[in-house]
């Protein structure tokens, strides 16, 4: 109501007065008196409340604004705030002798505004101004958080590798830049069929060294290679011809498999006298010939003697997945129980190019010894297996055709990836550790082992100890691939597949329920699923993101890891998976207020 009107009506209501007289006219005159000083406050105060909303609503868009330019010095924020409430405030005329005041705080800023308010009716009464305070404060979002970057580095990655570089590393800055107390930690694990936990000597204390583990050397040992010529054993050649080089020909005879398998059995204590003590020692293997007929491969076959045995290479630092059901837990490693520990990765050596060059229609995948192990008199000529699985190849020869550089590599740590990083608040040496990413040719994807190392960086128990108590921080994996669970075929069908953390694919020698790709990937979906389960029950939050995805099931496989479905992102452009790591970076990094 402006001034004027107020004149008018007081005129009006002296005329009143005066024409009315007497006691009429002096109760009214005591009347009006409050009529119009209630009237007045209610107005002033609602033209207070208004302003009041409108400074609030400008000081929360000064915090925020001024959280994002953190690191200006303390006058220039101040001032760069101030700018900022007077923009958003808009012309809001009633307001004057505006004071705003910026304050660091922990870990955020804090806002706080005061200004007067001018009055209208208010003022006949000797109120020309109500004073406003106002204050807002911010605070980065994601406060104390661990993160573990689970990425596929797989060869069908070799044209996307740059976009997600990029939007991982977009990702940390992010995180990074509204992290003001040095307490977000991230690490990254890349992976493939395998993972790479580092080579460090400290990691020896969670490995096998021993090969006591279950699945230590299962793709070698206990197998015939060679057979002295002029042996012949009472079922070779009966019935449908069968013979030793090939255990499943023949029919109506004999059943060659079953027999070497219980042959192999019967000669395992051989295989303790030989195999384990030669292990121990690190010196070379001798195939077994206990039985006047048969080259036997030792019953225990330790991956880290292997190593040792070849002069110019070692372990890189890839691992086999334990036994189920450790495969997918967090159970520490301890030597009191072998299965606990982790087997080194070993890519045994495939049969030689020049051998199978007119025998056989297939080129070997990982061929980088020669295979020229056996005596004089022994018969190995069509012996595919023999060449395969020979185990003297490998002593102290130098594998001239080892090579180790990514993406297409050779040799026993063919296909391992690029090693974990553990958790740090260093930004400089995550993003350093993305950037310089590899994809990797062979193997497959095995997002189960993953995710496994995913949650064993964040987990505070050994082998990884870097994470805090569950509890005490937020823990949260974001879980990346562009394909289905897989290993590559392999033509060689002593392998069927290339090798992984499960071994090969081959009949002779696997971990898994059945030999196709399919029974395969059924297997790895339900590890995955498996360990999703595991690692959401620790209270740790997981995003997936597919990329390039066109597989239904796929996608509702990832969907169910997540923790629930708006974790999930589906994405098949590069501008969608930038997308994608930028809304779970907002969503864990991003301004908050503080009631």
């Amino acid at each position: 109501m402006s001034r004027k009107l107020v004149a008018r009506f007081l005129s009006r209501v002296t005329t009143l007065v005066s024409d009315e007289g007497g006691t009429a006219a002096v109760v009214f005159a005591i009347a009006v008196i409050p009529i119009l000083s209630l009237t007045g406050l209610a107005v002033d105060y609602s033209r207070s409340y208004l302003a009041r909303q409108a400074m609030q609503d400008a000081a929360d868009a000064a915090a925020v604004a001024a959280m994002k330019e953190y690191d200006l010095d303390d006058k220039k924020l101040e001032l760069y705030a101030d700018g900022f409430f007077q923009s958003n405030l808009g012309t809001f005329a009633a307001i004057y002798d505006r004071d705003l005041q910026l304050k660091r705080t922990d870990g955020g800023l804090r806002v706080e505004v005061t200004s007067k308010v001018r009055t209208s009716l208010s003022e006949i009464f000797g109120l020309e101004a109500f004073e406003v305070n106002v204050a807002s404060e911010v605070v980065a979002g994601a406060g104390a958080l661990e993160i573990a970057l689970v990425l596929d580095n797989t060869g069908s990655m070799r044209n996307s590798m740059g976009e997600l570089k990029s939007a991982a590393q977009n990702l940390v800055n992010m995180l990074k830049k509204a992290d003001k107390k040095g307490e977000v930690k991230i690490a990254v694990v890349p992976y493939v069929g395998a993972v790479n936990i580092g080579n460090d000597a400290a990691h020896l204390a969670w490995m096998d060294t021993e090969a006591e583990a279950k699945y230590h050397g299962h793709s070698m040992e206990g197998h015939a290679v060679a057979k002295k010529i002029g042996c012949s054993w009472p079922w070779e050649g009966g019935g449908g011809g069968g013979t030793w080089t090939d255990p499943y020909s023949g029919g109506g005879g004999s059943d060659r498999s079953s027999s070497l398998g219980t042959l192999g059995r019967a000669f395992a204590w051989v295989g303790e006298l030989v195999g384990v003590g030669e292990a121990q020692a690190a010196t070379p293997y001798k195939h077994n010939f206990t039985d006047g007929c048969f080259y036997w491969v030792p019953e225990v076959i330790n991956h880290f003697t292997l190593f040792d045995l070849i002069p110019n290479t070692s372990w890189k630092g890839c691992v086999e997945a334990r036994p189920e059901p450790m495969d997918v837990n967090d159970t520490p490693p301890t030597h009191d129980n072998p299965d606990s520990l982790w087997v080194p990765y070993f890519w045994m050596d495939d049969i030689d190019e020049s051998f199978i060059k007119d025998k056989y229609w297939f080129d070997p995948v990982n061929d980088y010894l020669d295979d020229d192990p056996f005596e004089a008199g022994t018969d190995q000529a069509d012996t595919n297996h023999g060449h395969t699985r020979s185990i003297i190849k490998y002593n102290n020869k130098k594998a001239d055709r080892i090579d180790e550089i990514p993406p297409i590599t050779k040799g026993p740590n063919q296909a391992c990836p690029d090693p974990i990083l553990p958790l740090t608040n260093v930004e400089g040496e995550v993003n350093k550790t993305i950037g310089n990413l590899n994809y990797w040719e062979g193997s497959g994807t095995n997002a189960a082992e993953g995710l496994a190392w995913g949650w064993r960086v964040l987990s505070p128990s050994a082998p990884f100890i870097e994470g805090a108590p569950y509890g005490d921080v937020k823990k949260v994996i974001v879980l990346m691939t562009d394909g289905m669970n897989d290993a590559a075929a392999n033509p060689n069908w002593e392998h069927i597949s290339d090798y992984t953390s499960y071994g090969f694919r081959g009949a002779w020698n696997s971990r898994i329920p059945g030999q196709t790709l399919g029974d395969y990937r059924t297997f790895l979906d339900d590890r995955l699923l498996q360990a999703c389960k595991n690692v959401k029950e620790t209270g740790i939050e997981i995003y997936a993101i597919t990329f390039g995805v066109p597989d239904a099931a796929t996608q509702k496989l990832y969907e169910t890891c997540a923790t629930e479905p708006p974790y999930y992102f589906k994405t098949t452009t590069a501008t969608e998976l930038k997308r994608a790591f930028q809304l779970i970076g907002k969503d864990l990094g991003d301004i908050r207020l503080v009631d």
